[in-house]
């Protein structure tokens, strides 16, 4: 007869111990069989059921339940873990040989549509803060040039144009996006306070400083007169803008300057990505923790990285914050809008300040050059203003 401290004899009653690890088992085997069941919990955007990719393309992107990473500089390598299931939520833009749980991106783009000195630089500090939250890629671009949406740049999930014309608008895929313009005459003065002391040099406009030499070299009125001249690719790009297009919102500066928690909400509602939803008790706590995991991605977004946490929509709550920490007394060193440093990026922070500047030879050579442009914004009924 074996003994009972004998470990190899069989027990004939299970212990403790014995019906703990059943115990365990079968809840496994139960989650697991659920999850095969129901649907994924991913937040991501759901797509149309015309749009779902089929069966074999499902299973060739998502053969592999471990993450990967492709791509150059530059390009979209996205960071998000995700099971086989949510895989028919969204597409990958990528090469099938390198299409993995974490390729795979969402079927829309998003696009920032700008134009110099209206207040680009405002958006492109928010934008970024909020794709960081959501767990979006995203990149921008200063160039007049031609985009070329099929390189790596081209696949962000949220695309920023700070000098958008109509060769910027995506044309074969889905997009959403919202265009900011500004009183033509507005920016003639912006521009030329901003080229003369405050815009900083960049490797794309290395022109700038000459231009600043130059206008350093001339009086106000002269310096604005040259401004007219040199600020026509800006203005050409706003005179031959379509602004009848459904999939992008129009807005104005001026707007965005009486009340820019109003302009955030509207432009994000509109691309989809706003949680109006009161967000109480454990939807706020846990989007704010959670949203706290993209943060170390957020250096690499600018090249197409994303966050491990996607998020389809960001909380009305957290974006009013955002826009909170990008208001003009924070931007500006605690100067309230209206009072006046050259010096600064952030100059004075109103509408209508043409109307000081203008001298008459100003406003003349104006109505000559961009006359009909401000008749076609919407910025004066007729010449005689």
């Amino acid at each position: 007869m074996r003994s009972r401290s004998d470990s190899s004899a069989p027990s004939r009653v299970p212990g403790f111990a014995t019906r703990r690890r059943c115990c365990w088992g079968r809840r496994r085997r139960r989650r697991a069989s659920r999850a095969r069941r129901a649907p994924s919990m991913r937040r991501v955007p759901a797509r149309s059921a015309g749009s779902l990719p089929s069966p074999a393309a499902d299973s060739r992107g998502c053969s592999s339940g471990t993450a990967s990473a492709a791509g150059s500089s530059g390009s979209t390598t996205g960071s998000v873990g995700t099971s086989p299931l949510s895989c028919a939520r969204c597409t990958s833009h990528e090469a099938p040989d390198s299409a993995s749980p974490r390729t795979v991106r969402p079927s829309m783009t998003y696009c920032y549509f700008g134009h110099h000195k209206c207040a680009s630089a405002w958006f492109c500090g928010v934008i970024p803060v909020v794709c960081q939250d959501l767990g979006l890629s995203w990149h921008t671009t200063s160039s007049f040039a031609d985009f070329h949406f099929g390189s790596p740049a081209g696949r962000a999930d949220f695309l920023l144009f700070r000098n958008a014309g109509m060769n910027h608008v995506p044309r074969e895929r889905d997009f959403r996006g919202f265009h900011v313009i500004r009183d033509p005459r507005d920016v003639v003065v912006s521009a030329y306070h901003s080229h003369r002391r405050s815009h900083p040099a960049t490797d794309e406009w290395q022109e700038l400083n000459e231009i600043r030499e130059r206008l350093n070299g001339m009086s106000v009125e002269a310096g604005l007169l040259w401004e007219l001249e040199n600020l026509a690719p800006v203005f050409r790009q706003m005179q031959t803008w379509d602004y009848s297009s459904p999939r992008i919102r129009e807005f104005r500066m001026e707007e965005l300057i009486a009340n820019p928690f109003k302009i955030a909400l509207e432009s994000f509602g509109f691309l989809g990505l706003l949680d109006d939803e009161p967000a109480r008790g454990v939807r706020r706590l846990t989007f704010a923790a959670l949203s706290l995991l993209n943060k170390p991605a957020r250096p690499w977004g600018e090249a197409g990285r994303r966050g491990p946490i996607r998020f389809a929509k960001i909380t009305a709550e957290r974006l009013l914050g955002i826009v909170h920490a990008h208001d003009f007394k924070r931007l500006s060193g605690g100067r309230r809008q209206g009072h006046e440093d050259v010096t600064s990026h952030y100059r004075k922070g109103i509408a209508g300040d043409w109307e000081r500047a203008f001298t008459p030879r100003v406003k003349d050579r104006f109505k000559e050059l961009y006359g009909p442009l401000l008749i076609q914004l919407g910025y004066a009924a007729s010449s005689d203003w």
